[in-house]
């Protein structure tokens, strides 16, 4: 990707990294929909799970547009609202890591 991506396109690579993790055999395999919840109160991703799920994000955004992003970062933590709670959110967030619009 020369561009930067689209929300589909971001969407995309969410669920890339989504089938590296549950390629791994999580203990609580994660859903590939557009509101599918990650790490929330509920438990579904520990903090074990959200750090191999990130790094996977992290590496197929790299893979697929070539660009190198951080998402583990102090905002991403301090934040009221995670944005890894759900996949909207996510790509929410992703959007704004990427410059891109909706």
């Amino acid at each position: 990707m020369t561009s930067p991506p689209t929300r589909d396109e971001l969407l995309q690579l969410v669920y890339l990294a989504i089938d590296d993790f549950n390629g791994a055999s999580p203990p609580q395999p994660l859903t590939r929909a557009p509101d599918a919840p990650l790490y929330s109160g509920d438990g579904l991703l520990d903090s074990l799970g959200l750090v191999h799920f990130i790094v996977s994000l992290e590496q197929v955004i790299a893979d697929q547009t070539g660009r190198s992003v951080v998402l583990a970062d102090e905002k991403a933590f301090s934040s009221h609202r995670s944005p890894f709670r759900d996949v909207p959110t996510l790509v929410d967030a992703l959007q704004g890591h990427l410059g891109t619009t909706p």
